[in-house]
């Protein structure tokens, strides 16, 4: 049985309450005759999921590798464009 709830906007004096009043005056259940038994374990779980997984870790290798690629193709070019505009100046500034 959950703990019950009484809201009360106000006390008797007037100031609002910022939490409400909880009974805590509950009993729990017993759960002696509870038992784990009708649970079912059967099958190996893990081995389908490792094969699920190998095959998505090369899929996310992929897609991870081609992502890596064209962000370093999209940074290339300003450095390259960079390191030519040094190159132009320090003639001038020697």
């Amino acid at each position: 049985m959950k703990p019950i709830l009484h809201f009360s906007p106000k006390r008797n004096d007037g100031i609002e309450r910022r939490f409400p009043v909880t009974d805590f005056n509950y009993q729990s259940i017993e759960i002696s005759d509870c038992n784990a038994r009708c649970a079912d374990f059967g099958g190996n779980s893990f081995r389908t999921t490792r094969e699920y997984f190998d095959n998505e870790a090369a899929r996310d290798f992929l897609t991870e590798t081609a992502l890596f690629a064209m962000i370093m193709l999209a940074v290339a070019s300003p450095l390259l464009s960079g390191i030519h505009a040094i190159v132009d100046l320090l003639p001038a500034i020697v």
